[in-house]
């Protein structure tokens, strides 16, 4: 068993695909030293190659994850892995990443992956998905493997969700459509104002909305007939205006509007929803974003036996109640429109930057929340220091 003991954050600075790093404050963890590059651990670097995976593979590290602090098992959990050519020697790697294989702690099962970006002078970042890490445990790895010349691609973004994830853009694209990770379904960028894709995003890139013209056009039918659901968004806007600003819209037409719409006031950060033709805001601190920082911002959609409800939360803290009501008005229904920084009308434009938006069809924990939160700061995620097999 490899010494994993902690060596802290690798506290290299990102070029290229570089994201912009600044965040709201969290009671999870502190975000002082999160340049988005996850913590390096020691580790032996000249193992006995038995249990090595493949012998075509000259490296590998293993791939640690955090989840002490969550009192539940996370299954087929997506996390964010990040490289950096500070901590990774890219020279020891394909050109693009090609030879990256991801293999279980049972040294056996390769795991799907793919590649947000990839820029070997700089930061990197992929997304993973692992079948069980368990709860309270701080030391449940896999296995990162490369150094294979020979090795083909076998990126599998649809493979890296689970079925619940009915839609995830990384919004990293810096011109064309904007292509939902979980099914391939491309999107449409409504520029002509003074907003970007490509801007320095949370994770990788990001859209760059002026609040006056742009958005993002999904098309109908796109997220399944559902009451359970779960809409989440990295967010940094600068709170200008006393309009409401639609980060993602599921709302079918004509009144009462049912569906299911993530808000966020423009006058004093609130995160809201709107039903029965009317906005609904959180009044706890806690579900307020700060101006010009980052915040990772989440909405769920449940039912018990008689109603339905709708939940906000800011950084995988406090969830709020905002509605409680029938669980018919309370559902994304069928013709329901997506779109990202626009509601119904122009007074619902967003002013400011998303990225990473992600929509489930299930209703999400709340330790899935706050594991998704860590994972886009990097400190859900450790990479051990490279071993060899000659």
């Amino acid at each position: 068993m490899p010494d994993l003991s902690y060596q802290g954050p690798a506290g290299a600075t990102s070029t290229g695909g570089t994201s912009d790093t600044s965040t709201s404050d969290t009671s999870e963890a502190s975000t002082s030293d999160t340049s988005g590059v996850n913590d390096t651990r020691s580790d032996d670097t000249s193992p006995p190659c038995a249990g090595w995976w493949e012998p075509g593979w000259a490296y590998r590290r293993s791939i640690v994850f955090d989840n002490s602090e969550q009192a539940e098992d996370l299954e087929a959990f997506t996390v964010l892995v990040t490289l950096d050519a500070a901590m990774f020697d890219y020279a020891k790697a394909e050109p693009s990443g090609a030879d990256l294989r991801f293999v279980d702690e049972d040294g056996t099962t390769v795991l799907p992956h793919h590649i947000e970006h990839w820029d070997p002078t700089g930061t990197s970042q992929l997304w993973l998905r692992v079948e069980r890490i368990d709860a309270g445990s701080a030391e449940d790895h896999v296995w990162l493997y490369y150094g294979n010349d020979a090795a083909d691609e076998v990126l599998d973004p649809a493979g890296t969700y689970d079925e619940h994830h009915a839609g995830v853009w990384h919004l990293q694209e810096t011109g064309g459509a904007l292509v939902d990770s979980a099914t391939g379904i491309a999107c449409t960028w409504l520029g002509g104002g003074a907003g970007m894709q490509g801007a320095a995003g949370r994770i990788d890139g990001a859209v760059e909305l002026d609040g006056v013209t742009d958005a993002v056009s999904c098309g109908a039918d796109r997220i399944p007939d559902t009451v359970d659901s779960t809409i989440t968004a990295w967010v940094r806007l600068p709170l200008t205006g006393d309009n409401h600003q639609a980060l993602v819209s599921l709302e079918h037409f004509p009144a009462p509007f049912p569906g299911l719409s993530l808000y966020i006031s423009r006058n004093d950060g609130a995160i809201g929803t709107r039903i029965d033709n009317g906005y609904v805001y959180a009044q706890d601190p806690d579900g307020f974003v700060a101006a010009d920082e980052w915040a990772f911002v989440a909405m769920r959609n449940h039912r018990d036996s008689t109603r339905g409800y709708i939940e906000v939360s800011r950084d995988g803290g406090a969830w709020e109640t905002l509605v409680a009501g029938d669980t018919n008005d309370l559902r994304i229904e069928p013709g329901t429109e997506l779109m990202f920084g626009q509601g119904e009308g122009p007074n619902q434009l967003v002013h400011g930057l998303i990225d990473e938006i992600s929509i489930s069809s299930t209703t999400r924990s709340d330790a899935w929340i706050r594991a998704q939160h860590l994972s886009g700061l990097g400190m859900f995620v450790s990479v051990a220091t490279e071993q060899s097999c000659p």
